[in-house]
Order: structure tokens, then C-alpha cells, then sequence
């Protein structure tokens, strides 16, 4: 795991500047799925970083001190990065000071960290006269330094190891004992130098200081300007990221138009959206205590009906209270007696069926009554997930007169956001892309009601039933807990009809792709961002039949999917090696694991070994009877390790690579093809292997499922494979771990095609995989660097 760390405390317009650095990583940066942003910080500045809307949990974690309280302490933070807990998950460290701006793929950074040094960007010489790069430290030893170029202190990137933590800990002691500057710089630079732990030349290929230039090939742009200084670094970074914003939309103008309803008022009645203001700072945690107390006392999920014959009410109901008061206001209702609040609560990390809201003891006998207004409260963010609303009603869907639908809206959701909208109106929930959470998406949804509606075991229920006992505390009618002001304006994306089309209303409407058919607009959303205002988070698509310029393509399924490569840490040119063959796919978002080196480090992990094992080998010209060896092991565990993380982490199917793979020129075309296979049809789905002489085992011929793809026979590779989260956990599984064979083997015996029965009966009970192969493979294995690596090594005693 990769880690940005950065640290802001002190003064407040310090966290207006990480802002400004947050937002252009998140708009440029790239983070995949192998990198975190670390902030180490105060609590006061945490809260209100989990308060902004560039907040993303599962990307920004907190270390947190608050005594940092002057500038001194708050330039040494950086130097405590391994006395902190968080430290721990990460592999390699770019630290980056706030005054700068991240305009490229920041992934890229990463690659230049090998040797356990401190990489920086050169910047002075230790014999100026200014001393910011100690030359009072160095005094005569100036002179045996043949380069005197210095660096800022500003960009450090860095292995976590012993050596660079050993040097921030001299660092401090000296910046302890021996004040001239205040600033940190100086004492790093000799520190540095003394022990040659520094490098300050590979990141100028990717860093630079006060360079306003927006076309750079930077990817990092640092303005520096001095501890406490912040004015001139605020308005020169905003200048710059606006600048690019700018050169973003003229640069890439294509089909899509956009424009931004900034008056906040209804699109065509079907949606508003609103902020929520909780006077209690632990409203939204309340409210998700309760739901989960209430889901788990009730073992359903009913609605309830508010009892607004009460004068005092419980804090979950006086939240509902509140926002039904404020709509019936808007709405100029004044017989409150005479309506009807029906709330629930909804947890779930995929989706939610379209559907209307009504009466729903009166639908199943064909009586569609509906709700005044419909609202939802979003308690926590989770954008991969949003709200659709389109304008299709309970007798278009019957009559499946939904070829002239031309619109639809996709609320993200964001913590205290609210929206409302006509419910009879077919919504739901829908993906924009097979990102996995591990935390639920939660959210209230509030309906106001003209007459009474149904009332049955799973609909309008007394909610006093199921309330936690931490929640009794009562507040009167007149004590308000949320009040609500308008939302932010919602943006209008035009787009033609390779988006909105009759498919798509068809999939989202009657054929349950719901799920899927929504990540067209992800890359909409993104561009949308970046050209436009990343704080919108309601988005309105409407076609629009005189666009037919140039046409954005769907995200291919190879641009997204989940990407594990396999390589042992040293094997540096290996590694590039494939990330440079990579670029020549559509492969985007891959992950680089370090393989486990059988060489030293077994003795790290809980397995045994098959005792029995003895295999002949009929592909050697000799074959020999042979003990499992190191490398194998580690290359089983390498593998084994990335499936259990598939499982962990849900995730639903996986390119796997080990880093000897080479693509064939129809690579891209083929793998597209095949991720349009549904990943519910197999478990793995082998993309390059060596087929062995069938007559030589007796296990017949493969059977041909097509022209393209057949059920393999006993072949071995494992240099690129696809497998599924039920493939993961038929490989995973327990009896494996404690008793491992060589993976060329493994794979083979799990999909039922091994000659050598004495070895497959030991997994017989084990379930099988279903398997896919290739008529023609896209992918071969190097054979010109594989032996180093697992061949040659012992045999494991």
C-alpha cells in the first residue's frame, strides 16, 4: 500500500491550502486502488475535513496531535511519520507539503522509490549564503561535498525502513539541540548528506518549484514560500488550478454540454435538493445507531408513521419532525392535523430496485395512491452509489411506453445532503462503477402523506416499538434538532444517444441491469468535475438530438476491472518492464503485490506443505520424481493471498498477472470481449497457458464450447488468469493452505482435469472450478527471464 502523507496544523488558512491540494489530487492524481492519503493533523482540523465535501473515507485517513500548536512543532510533524500507529500499512511514503498541486497521475511518483533513500527535489546549494539548506551546520565540511546542490524539504519520497526512520529521528535531534531557522529544511539537508541517504535528481522528471506553467509535464507543482507565509501560496495555487481547470474544458471539448441551474429550483417538478444543518454534532451517528438497533430488534426493515399528537418526541423522531415541518411550510400546508408522516431507514453497499413509493397494501389489488413529497437524507457519503430518478410512472412502466424517455437524474449521495421528489416516479439506487464498500450506504427517507396510507406488519408502524434505549431522551416540538437551507445547484449534462436510449430504460426498468447500466455515466460525472464544479453532486442527463460530434464510448470493462500483478520486490526491471507493456492496453487500474519471496521469506507465514508430494514431471526430457521447492511456495502463497483479499474485499472478478506476461496484438480486442461474459458463468477463465500432450495423461480432448473458447484439459501457467470471488473462494479454502502443491498443479486439480490420481484424490471433496480456456491465447509467458525466479530454487525440507 502507497501512502501520501501530509500534515496541516496551526493556522487555518494551512487547511485552506490542503483543500486546494485535496482537490487536485482527487480531480488529477489518479489514486488507485493501492494508495491512501494520510493527514496528520489536530482534531479540530479533522472534524472539519470530514465536513467537507472532498471528504472520502475509504481514501483519507487521520493520525492525530493536538499540541502541535506553533509553527516549530508543526514543521517537525513530517518527521514523525514512524512513531505513527497508521504507519504500519504502507509500503512507500510521498510526503507532501500543502502549498502544492498534484496536476498528473501521482501513481507514476511511486515507481521511482527502489533503494532505501530519501528521494527529493533538488533545489539550492548548501554553501549559499541563505539558510535554508544549512550551510552553518555543514561549516568546513562544505568543501568535501564535490555536489553541493541541495533540496526542499517540501517533497520526500521514501521506503518505510530503517534507514530513513533512523535519519528523520537524527533529523529531530538535531532540530531539538541546535536552533538557527526555524524552519525544519536545513537540518534534513544535513542529515542527508552526512549519511548519503538522499537523492536529489530522479524527481525532476516529475517535480518542480514555483513553475506557474499549467502545461508542464509535472506531475507535482510545489510553491513554496517560507513557514508561516500563505497568502501568495493560496492565490498562486488557486490561480494555477483554475488555470488548468480551464485549459481541462477547452482542451477536451467534445459531445457533452453542460450547463448549471444555480436557482435551485425543481427540474420539471421532479427533484430539489437541500442541506441539512444538525444542531446536535452527533446527529447523523445517532441516527445510524438507531437504524441499526431498530433493523436488529425488529429482524425487518418496516416504515413508520410519526405520531404528531405528541408534544414531546424522541431525537429520531424530532429529526423527522423537523423535516416535515419545513416541507409542509414550503408547500403552504397548514392542517397538519390532517397529513401524514411515513419514515424508514435503508442500509444497504449495491443497490435498490426502481420502484414507486404508494400505498403498498393497495398496489398488490391494483390502486396506486402516491405521497405528497417524497425526500431522502443521505447520513453518510457514499458517491459510488446514487439515488436514479427518472420520469417514467406506474402506467408507462405497464405499458411499456418508455420509448420517448429523454432524461434522468443521479443524486450522489453526500452526508446531510436531502433531496425531495415526486414518488410516483420510478427511483431506486444504481452503481457507477464495481468499486466495493465496506461500510453501508445510510440513509432516512421521510414521505408526506394526504390521507393515511396502509398500515400492515412491514408498513407505518408505531416506531416507539423499536426505539434503542440510548435514544429516549425527549425534545419538545419547539427545540429544533436539523434545520434545512437550500442545496447547491444541480448540473445539466447533454448527451446524445449512444447514453440515453430505449436499452437503457429497458435494462434499468424491466431487465434488472440497474446495477450495471449506470456506469456509462461515470465518466460523464468525472468529466464534469474536472471541467466544471467537482462540488456537484446532483447531476440531470438529457438527450439531446443535435449532438453528433464526436462520441464518448462507454468505459471499456478492461479500463475497470480489478488488476493484481505479482512481482518480488527486487525484480525492479521486471516490474517496469510490464508496466511499460502495459500501456500499450486498455489496463488501467492495476495493483502491484509483492510477491512472496520464497528465498527468505517463508518463515513469515502459517502453511504446510502436501508431505507427499514426490510429482513426475513428463515435461521434463527426464522426468524425475521432485519435491515442492521455495519458489513454487512463494508462488502459491503470492496467489493464494490476492484471493483471499478478492474475498475480504468482495470484489466480484480479477485480472490476475504475474509480471513475465506479454500481450498479443489482439489482447485488448479479445479480453473485451471476454469481460463481456458474465462473471456468474465461470470461475476462472485461464487467458495464456501450456497445453500438455492430452495421449500422454489420457484425459481426452478439451470440449469446445465455441470458435473462440473451450473447457481446458491439465495445461499450467498462472501468468495471466481471470477469476471470479466464487473462483476465490474455491482456491482459498483452508485445506490448501495446509497442504500446498505447486500451483501449476493446483489450478488443474480444483477444475477437475489431473492425471495422477494418488495427488487429486487428496482435493477430491474440495468443490470444483468451473474453468474456460482459450482456443488461441492472447497472452504468452516470457521464457527468457522466468527461470530466476521459481525453477531454480531448493526444494523446500
Amino acid at each position: 500500500m502507497n501512502c501520501i502523507f501530509s500534515c496541516v496544523f496551526n493556522q487555518e488558512k494551512y487547511l485552506d491550502m490542503f483543500f486546494i491540494l485535496l482537490e487536485s489530487i482527487f480531480i488529477y492524481g489518479e489514486l488507485d486502488y493501492n494508495t491512501q492519503i494520510l493527514v496528520y493533523t489536530s482534531t479540530p482540523f479533522m472534524n472539519k475535513i470530514k465536513q467537507s465535501h472532498l471528504f472520502n473515507d475509504e481514501k483519507i485517513k487521520f493520525e492525530i496531535n493536538d499540541t502541535f500548536d506553533t509553527i516549530k512543532k508543526s514543521c517537525r510533524a513530517r518527521y514523525n511519520i514512524f512513531n505513527l500507529p497508521s504507519t504500519t500499512n504502507y509500503n512507500k511514503i510521498l510526503y507532501l507539503d500543502i502549498d502544492i498541486l498534484v496536476k498528473d497521475d501521482i501513481n507514476n511518483v511511486f515507481y521511482v522509490c527502489k533503494d532505501d533513500i530519501l528521494y527529493v527535489l533538488e533545489e539550492g546549494e548548501i554553501n549559499s549564503n541563505i539558510d535554508d539548506w544549512g550551510k552553518p551546520l555543514f561549516g568546513n565540511e562544505i568543501s568535501t561535498y564535490i555536489d553541493k546542490t541541495a533540496f526542499t524539504s517540501g517533497i520526500l519520497l521514501f521506503n518505510n525502513c530503517d534507514k530513513i526512520k533512523d535519519l528523520f529521528n537524527k533529523t529531530i535531534e538535531l532540530f531539538d539541540t541546535t536552533e538557527f531557522n526555524l524552519n525544519d529544511q536545513p537540518y534534513l539537508v544535513y542529515t542527508a548528506f552526512k549519511y548519503n541517504l538522499y537523492d536529489n535528481k530522479i524527481l525532476k522528471s516529475f517535480a518542480v518549484n514555483n513553475d506557474n506553467n499549467i502545461y508542464s509535464d509535472k506531475v507535482i507543482h510545489h510553491f513554496p514560500g517560507g513557514p508561516g507565509v500563505y497568502q501568495h501560496k493560496i492565490y498562486s495555487m488557486y490561480k494555477f488550478l483554475n488555470n488548468l481547470k480551464d485549459s481541462t474544458i477547452h482542451n477536451n471539448m467534445d459531445k457533452t454540454t453542460v450547463c448549471i441551474d444555480n436557482s435551485g429550483e425543481l427540474i420539471e417538478g421532479n427533484i430539489n435538493t437541500w442541506n441539512l444543518n444538525n444542531k446536535l454534532c452527533d446527529s447523523n451517528e445517532k441516527l445510524i445507531d438507531q437504524m441499526n438497533y431498530s433493523i436488529r430488534a425488529t429482524d425487518k426493515n418496516p416504515t413508520y408513521l410519526l405520531d404528531l399528537a405528541k408534544n414531546n418526541y424522541t431525537f429520531v423522531e424530532k429529526y423527522v419532525y423537523d423535516i416535515a415541518m419545513f416541507h409542509f411550510e414550503r408547500l403552504n400546508i397548514h392542517n397538519i392535523e390532517e397529513h401524514y408522516i411515513e419514515f424508514w431507514f435503508r442500509f444497504q453497499c449495491d443497490n435498490h430496485i426502481l420502484h414507486v413509493d404508494c400505498d403498498e397494501a393497495k398496489r398488490v389489488h391494483g390502486i396506486f395512491e402516491y405521497p405528497i413529497l417524497a425526500s431522502v437524507t443521505y447520513l453518510n457519503d457514499f458517491l459510488n452509489n446514487p439515488t436514479i430518478i427518472t420520469k417514467v410512472d406506474i402506467d408507462m412502466y405497464n405499458d411499456d411506453k418508455i420509448e420517448d424517455q429523454t432524461e434522468l437524474v443521479l443524486s450522489l449521495p453526500k452526508r446531510n445532503k436531502h433531496i425531495t421528489f415526486d414518488g410516483k416516479y420510478f427511483h431506486g439506487t444504481t452503481k457507477l462503477s464495481d468499486m466495493q464498500y465496506t461500510t453501508p450506504r445510510y440513509l432516512l427517507a421521510i414521505n408526506l402523506w394526504s390521507k393515511k396510507p396502509s398500515t400492515d406488519i412491514n408498513h407505518c408502524q408505531n416506531f416507539d416499538t423499536a426505539l434503542s434505549p440510548e435514544l429516549k431522551t425527549l425534545f419538545d416540538k419547539k427545540t429544533p434538532v436539523v434545520s434545512i437551507q437550500p442545496g447547491g445547484p444541480i448540473g445539466h449534462v447533454n448527451v446524445d444517444n449512444t447514453v440515453i436510449n430505449h436499452n437503457l430504460f429497458e435494462d434499468i426498468l424491466y431487465n434488472g441491469e440497474f446495477n450495471t447500466a449506470c456506469y456509462i455515466f461515470n465518466d460523464l460525472i468525472k468529466k464534469y468535475h474536472q471541467e466544471n464544479d467537482a462540488n456537484i453532486t446532483t447531476f440531470k442527463f438529457k438527450l439531446n438530438d443535435s449532438i453528433n460530434e464526436v462520441k464518448i464510448k462507454p468505459e471499456l470493462k478492461s479500463n475497470v476491472i480489478h488488476t493484481f500483478i505479482i512481482n518480488l520486490k527486487p525484480e525492479i526491471n521486471r516490474r517496469l518492464s510490464l508496466v511499460n507493456r502495459l500501456k500499450h492496453t486498455n489496463i488501467k487500474n492495476y495493483t502491484i503485490i509483492d510477491a512472496v519471496d520464497g528465498r527468505k521469506d517463508l518463515d513469515k507465514y502459517d502453511f504446510k506443505v502436501l508431505s507427499d508430494w514426490r510429482f513426475t514431471d513428463l515435461r521434463l526430457s527426464y522426468p524425475t520424481k521432485k519435491k515442492i521447492n521455495t519458489g513454487e511456495i512463494g508462488c502459491f502463497l503470492s496467489h493464494y493471498f490476492i484471493w483471499k483479499h478478492m474475498i475480504t474485499h468482495n470484489i466480484d472478478i480479477a485480472l490476475i498477472l504475474e509480471d513475465d506476461c506479454l500481450f498479443f496484438d489482439d489482447f485488448n480486442d479479445k479480453l473485451e470481449k471476454i469481460l463481456q461474459i458474465s462473471p456468474t458463468k465461470y470461475d476462472f477463465f485461464t487467458l495464456g497457458r501450456n497445453r500438455l500432450p492430452q495421449e500422454a495423461y489420457n484425459l481426452g480432448p478439451e470440449i469446445v464450447i465455441d470458435e473462440e473458447y473451450v473447457i481446458p484439459k491439465y495445461s499450467y501457467n498462472t501468468h495471466s488468469y481471470l477469476i471470479t470471488n466464487s473462483g476465490a473462494k474455491i482456491l482459498a479454502n483452508n485445506f490448501a493452505i495446509k497442504n500446498i502443491i505447486p500451483l501449476d498443479e493446483y489450478i488443474p486439480i480444483m477444475y477437475d482435469s489431473f492425471a495422477f490420481p494418488e495427488y487429486s484424490d487428496y482435493f477430491k471433496n474440495m468443490p470444483k472450478l468451473r474453468a474456460i480456456g482459450l482456443i488461441n491465447d492472447i497472452t504468452e509467458q516470457n521464457w527468457k527471464i522466468t527461470g530466476s525466479s521459481i525453477e531454480n530454487q531448493p526444494e523446500y525440507k
